[in-house]
C-alpha cells in the first residue's frame, strides 16, 4: 500500500458526532481504534501537540512506573522506575549534603561510608596524595586520641587517615554501592535521597548508532544534583501513529492518556462495521510495514514490538504535573513530620574538639 492509499484510506471514513476525550476513551474500548482530533492541544513537545482534524491510529495502551523526584530549587521531575541509570544514596535524616571530617567525627559519627568532594589536606604515611576526588571511603574508627578519622578507601584498597581538622569535604552515602531507581525502592524504601553520577554513561545510553542524536536541551539526571525520590505513581501512555500523506512526516509517539484532546470515532465503529475493523487492521499493520529510513529523526522508528521494547528502554525526564507534585510533596512532608519527633539517628552531639581547639584551650 502507498502512502497516498494510507492516507485516502483514513480519510474514506465517515466520522460520527460522537466527542470523547483520550482518557475516556481508552478507558472504554479496546485498542486498535482509529479516531479523529476535533479539540487539538499545543503542549511544549512533539509529544503533547496534535492539531484539528488530525487522524490517529491509537495502536496499544501502555502503563509504567515512575518516581517522583523532587529537585533542589526547581519543579519536581518524574523518572522512570526502570531507569538503568546507577544512583549513590544518601542518609534521609541527613541535613547537610556535604560534611567534613569534623562533622564527620561528632554529629554525624554513624555515617560509614563517604565520597570524596574535595580531597582538602590529608595524612597518611606521611603522603598527600592518598585521595582523589570521587573516591569512595568506609569510616573503621574515629581515633580520638590523635584527632584522625582512619578509613578504608574502598577504590584503591588502601588505608588512610584524615584529620579531623582536614579542609577534605566528603558526601555521605549510607554505603559504598549505587543503584538504580527499582533497587533503591526494594533496598532502602522510598523517599530516599539520590544522586545521578555518571554522565558518560546516560549519554552513551541515548545514543543510537547511525539515529538521531539528543537534543542539546535535553535534560540529563546526572546534570539535577541531589534529588529526592519521593514516592512511585503509575502513568499510562498510548502508542500512536499519525496517518499522513506522506510518509516522511509519519510520526509514532507515546501519548499521555491525561493529555486534554478531543476525539471522534467513525460511524463504522459505533455500528461495528466490517470495513471500519478492516480499515484499522491495516492502518494497525503499516508500522510494522513501513520503511524504517522515514523514521531516522523521530523517538521510535520500529515495528511494533520493537517499539515497545525501545520505549521500554528509553529514559523520559519530564516534569511532573502540578496534581503529582502535590501529592507527592504532602506525602514527603508526612513522613518528614513523623522523622521529627525523632533524634536523628545520624546526628550525635559533638564529644571533643578538634586539635587546633584543643591545643588553644591547653594553653
Amino acid at each position: 500500500m502507498s502512502v497516498s492509499q494510507e492516507y485516502r484510506l483514513g480519510q474514506s471514513l465517515v466520522w460520527s458526532n460522537q466527542e470523547f476525550s483520550l482518557a475516556d476513551f481508552v478507558k472504554r474500548y479496546e485498542l486498535p481504534q482509529v479516531v479523529l482530533v476535533l479539540g487539538g492541544y499545543c503542549g511544549d513537545t512533539e509529544r503533547t501537540t496534535f492539531g484539528r482534524n488530525q487522524v490517529l491510529t491509537l495502536h496499544t495502551l501502555r502503563t509504567t512506573s515512575k518516581i517522583v523526584c523532587q529537585v533542589p530549587h526547581s519543579n519536581a521531575v518524574v523518572v522512570p522506575t526502570s531507569c538503568p541509570l546507577k544512583a549513590e544514596v544518601i542518609p534521609m535524616d541527613c541535613r547537610d549534603t556535604k560534611v567534613t571530617a569534623y562533622q564527620l567525627s561528632t554529629t554525624y559519627q554513624k555515617i560509614k561510608y563517604v565520597r570524596v568532594m574535595e580531597v582538602g589536606s590529608t595524612w597518611n604515611n606521611n603522603s598527600i596524595d592518598t585521595l582523589k576526588i570521587n573516591d569512595i571511603l568506609q569510616i573503621k574508627k574515629i581515633d580520638s586520641k590523635i584527632s584522625v578519622l582512619r578509613c578504608k578507601n574502598l577504590t584503591t584498597a588502601q588505608d588512610v587517615s584524615i584529620y579531623i581538622d582536614s579542609t577534605a569535604v566528603f558526601v555521605p552515602l549510607l554505603d559504598s554501592n549505587t543503584y538504580n531507581l527499582a533497587e533503591i525502592q526494594k533496598k532502602f524504601g522510598l523517599p530516599a535521597k539520590v544522586r545521578f553520577l555518571d554522565k558518560r554513561a546516560e549519554i552513551q545510553m541515548r545514543s543510537v548508532p547511525g539515529k538521531r542524536k539528543p537534543s542539546t536541551s535535553s535534560t540529563y539526571l546526572s546534570d539535577l544534583g541531589q534529588m529526592t525520590a519521593i514516592e512511585e505513581t503509575q502513568e499510562s501512555d498510548v502508542i500512536v501513529t499519525t496517518v499522513c500523506s506522506n510518509l516522511e512526516e509519519k510520526v509514532c509517539l507515546n501519548v499521555p492518556t491525561t493529555l486534554d484532546i478531543t476525539i471522534t470515532v467513525a460511524e463504522g465503529f459505533l455500528r461495528g462495521d466490517k470495513t471500519y475493523q478492516r480499515v484499522v487492521k491495516t492502518l494497525d499493520k503499516q508500522l510494522n510495514r513501513t520503511n524504517l529510513k522515514a523514521f531516522d529523526d523521530l523517538d521510535v522508528y520500529e515495528h511494533m514490538n520493537a517499539v515497545k521494547k525501545r520505549m521500554e528502554e528509553m529514559v523520559f525526564i519530564e516534569e511532573a504535573s502540578t496534581e503529582v507534585v502535590e501529592r507527592a510533596r504532602e506525602h514527603l512532608q508526612r513522613v518528614e513530620r513523623k522523622k521529627s519527633k525523632k533524634l536523628s539517628s545520624f546526628e550525635r552531639p559533638p564529644n571533643y574538639l578538634p586539635r587546633q581547639q584543643e591545643s588553644a584551650k591547653q594553653k
